[in-house]
This record gives structure tokens, sequence and C-alpha cells, in this order.
């Protein structure tokens, strides 16, 4: 079933509804979503950030293990499309969508209006994903699928606002850091799934190369690209409920 999209940009959405929400009476909830690349100027950009809301059981990834072949086709490629299979075939699910057609650039901020149901008694929480660019496979996104709720048990829609610090940009482990041109998403790489496989786990990523190596920190437009630097961020995610929305329980 897809849901009904207020679209106040050219954003695309896509939705999916759990069958244990779709059984039970549920009330129409109004938010925004608003994205912004914190990045300085000449700093990391980023893919098109997937957003979710679930009831706290849909994880993305997991510290030290393998990726899903969906969070790796993220991490490489910015690819949103096998996550958004793998949300609309996951129990308690409620909405997901991707945020922006092409990559965020520092600065630039996305504003998209959404929909979606909500059970009154039931919390909801926001997870989200994007790929760092450039790189080879790094990635932002919350591990513990409860990090973040937006709506709780009481039906109190307060909606989050999330700080994504450079200290938390992960690496896949999926493909080597050669950041070589041909090898490297948003750095000259032509096809995707094209780099070194790593066959690695997901850990924190450690940065890029050294400037004087000819890497990604050695070409002058990605030059304040070092998200190791102390108080570097890379982006903030919130969702805010439209005034109607914030007492779910009298809504309609």
């Amino acid at each position: 079933m897809k849901l009904s999209i207020a679209s106040v940009s050219a954003l695309l959405f896509s939705s999916a509804i759990s069958a244990e929400s779709c059984s039970q009476r549920s009330i129409t909830v109004r938010a925004k979503v608003i994205v912004t690349n914190l990045a300085p100027m000449q700093g990391t950009s980023l893919t098109p950030v997937w957003v979710g809301i679930h009831d706290g059981t849909f994880d993305t990834y997991d510290r030290s293990k393998t990726v899903t072949v969906a969070m790796e086709r993220l991490a490489e490629d910015g690819n949103n499309d096998l996550l958004i299979r793998d949300f609309a075939n996951s129990e308690g699910t409620v909405w997901d969508g991707t945020v922006g057609t092409e990559p965020i650039a520092p600065g630039r901020t996305l504003v998209e209006t959404l929909e979606f149901p909500y059970v009154p008694g039931k919390p909801l929480y926001i997870s989200y994903a994007s790929m760092v660019l450039p790189s080879n496979d790094f990635f932002v996104s919350n591990g513990a699928p409860t990090a973040h709720m937006i709506v709780d048990e009481d039906g109190n829609f307060e909606g989050a606002e999330i700080i994504v610090w450079g200290s938390s940009v992960l690496d896949a482990g999926t493909e080597v850091n050669d950041e070589l041109p041909e090898n490297t998403a948003f750095f000259g790489q032509a096809e995707p799934d094209t780099g070194v496989n790593e066959n690695g786990v997901v850990t924190l990523a450690t940065g890029f190369k050294d400037a004087s190596e000819d890497g990604i920190l050695a070409d002058p437009i990605f030059s304040n690209a070092d998200f190791t630097v102390s108080g570097y961020q890379v982006m903030n995610v919130k969702i805010v409920p439209m005034e109607a929305s914030r007492g779910l329980r009298g809504s309609d």
C-alpha cells in the first residue's frame, strides 16, 4: 500500500506500511523531514538520504558484522533500492523514503512534508542512512533501531533532531579504500560496484589518505573533506510534527 505524500520540493519518496498497522485503526500523522548537509564548503557530500519510520525493530547494520547486500549497495554506490525493498518486506515498518534525487552538497537543505499512519499506544522510531561522498564505502546510519524515538507510548509526537558527527562515519568493510578515481564514487567512478572487494565488517571509518598521497584530500574540490577533524559535522536530520499532529490521540 502506498501513502499519499504532500511534496514541497522535487524529492522522491516511496512508502511502505506493515500488515500489522493496516489491521488496526490508525490515524494520519503529518510531519516534515528536514535534511541538511553540515559539512564545510569543499567538504563531504551525501547521497540521497534514506529515512525509515518503524516500531523499533528495523536494524540497518551492526558494528563488527558484515553488512547486508542492501547496505553494501548504499555504502558503495548510494543506491537505496534494496534497502527500500528490505524495509517493505519487514514487520513493524510504517513508512520510508529517499530524500533527494542527486548528491547533497555542503550547506544544502532539503525539506519534505510527509504523511504516515500511527496506531495509538505504540511508539515509533526514525532511522536514516546515506553514503558519504566521495568514498569507496563510507556511510552514516544509526545502528541502534531505538536510538531516536519520535512518538512515545502516550501518543506524544515530539519529533527528533539528529546531528551526525564526523567521528561516527562508518566503513562498510566491503570495498578497499584505495581512493582510486575509477573505484571511488563521486571521484571519477563510471560504473557501480567496480571497487576491490574487502570482505570485511563494519567499523568506524579512519578517514581518507593524507593529502600528500594523491587521494581525495589532494583534490581542491574536497580539501575540507577530512571528517576526522575535531568538531566536523556531516549531517542534520530533523523530523518536525505539523501542529495538528503533536497530540496524536486527538488527531484524525
